[in-house]
């Protein structure tokens, strides 16, 4: 099959979203068929490169950060991919259109549906379908409602990674469209994320791993941290991420004097944050919303043991005091007890997560078995006639 990607973030720009979409484009390539991404161009990437069997080619937008975007870039990248695909199209041909986010992507499907017939999927991320997010994103969404929901409308299948996701999405397309709605969950990179058995921690260091935005909800781990330095000194907490919020957390943390056990790394390169999932005591991740996280995906495949609240798919993932707890959201002293109890009942008796319970996880959300889901989906080519 000819494939034409559409994701107006593509590694190194953005975050997970982007990482999916490199995952899912390449195993596609891999399975004989002819993918051509078109994204977004920042700094002094080059405008066409071929990168693993994936032909990319990235459009000069306005996009400041690599980490973040907004509504107003997120429009420029649609008028240029429309200005560009709008004369590709003429001399290329694609059996379909795969497009991440209702809002951008899935808006520049839909054009290129109207004028050249090409028939389009959607892969939604989370927030971009109302109203999975819906105390960050009510305004936004409330002002784009029916124009999401006819860009789904028209899709021929939207693809979400959870039952969460699943379950708001057939919500908001009702009984007659919610048979568009396919779960395939996100998948870690087995090749890349493994255990180390050359492990070093040289003290009880906690790892947040992720952009610093309120859905990530990083406060409530630093209010944890400012209450169990008090009685565990060796405590430190990695933070590996950026966005709006670091200014105000880097202030906090002078302010409570909290320093020498709390670390800002900003974003870091693949190798790095593998070996700081690798070498950590305990990953920590207290979102208020996530589609699937990929942090969460990642750190599992290295054998850290992570803290995690109930989002995505995170109840599948996490075998109770095995490789993981949950905890309840925006629950300062609840994390501190589990984060409390981890040190005293399996830190300090050196535990670590069983290698059968990682192997058991990877054949289901190794990228190689979930790539061969979306293959599988786009192969029923009677879907898209």
């Amino acid at each position: 099959m000819k494939i034409l990607v559409l994701n107006y973030e593509y590694p190194p720009v953005g975050g997970g979203a982007g990482v999916i979409s490199k995952h899912i484009a390449e195993g596609l390539a891999q399975h004989g068929n002819e993918i051509h991404i078109v994204t977004v161009k920042h700094g002094k990437l080059p405008k066409e490169t071929i990168e693993n069997g994936v032909k990319v080619t990235r459009l000069s937008s306005k996009r400041k950060y690599l980490w973040q975007s907004n509504p107003r870039e997120m429009l420029s990248w649609m008028r240029k991919a429309k200005v560009f695909l709008r004369k590709h199209l003429k001399s290329t041909k694609y059996d379909v259109c795969f497009a991440h986010f209702a809002l951008p992507g899935g808006e520049v499907a839909y054009s290129m549906n109207l004028e050249f017939g090409l028939p389009y999927v959607i892969m939604s991320h989370g927030h971009d379908i109302p109203w999975f997010f819906p105390k960050q994103m009510w305004l936004y969404h409330t002002v784009t409602y029916f124009w999401i929901r006819k860009i789904v409308w028209n899709a021929k299948a939207l693809f979400v990674q959870s039952e969460a996701m699943q379950k708001n999405a057939e919500l908001f397309l009702g009984d007659s469209g919610k048979d568009k709605v396919v779960q395939i969950p996100n998948g870690w990179d087995a090749k890349f994320y493994y255990p180390s058995d050359k492990i070093i921690k040289k003290s009880f260091n906690l790892v947040f791993p992720g952009r610093l935005v309120k859905q990530k909800d990083p406060f409530t781990l630093i209010n944890a941290i400012k209450i169990l330095s008090q009685e565990i000194p060796e405590i430190s907490l990695e933070i590996y991420g950026d966005g709006p919020l670091r200014l105000g957390m880097e202030t906090f943390v002078t302010g409570e004097n909290l320093s020498k056990f709390i670390h800002f790394h900003g974003w870091v390169d693949k190798s790095a944050m593998r070996e700081a999932y690798q070498n950590a005591a305990l990953v920590v991740l207290p979102s208020l919303n996530e589609g699937m996280s990929m942090a969460t995906l990642e750190a599992m495949a290295c054998g850290a043991y992570v803290v995690v609240t109930d989002v995505s798919r995170n109840t599948l993932l996490v075998d109770e005091g095995v490789n993981g707890n949950i905890v309840p959201m925006q629950n300062v002293n609840q994390l501190v007890e589990t984060i409390r109890q981890y040190y005293k009942e399996k830190y300090l008796q050196e535990y670590t997560v069983p290698f059968d319970t990682i192997k058991q996880l990877d054949a289901i959300y190794a990228w190689d078995a979930v790539v061969q889901q979306y293959q599988e989906m786009l192969s029923k080519l009677d879907r898209f006639k």
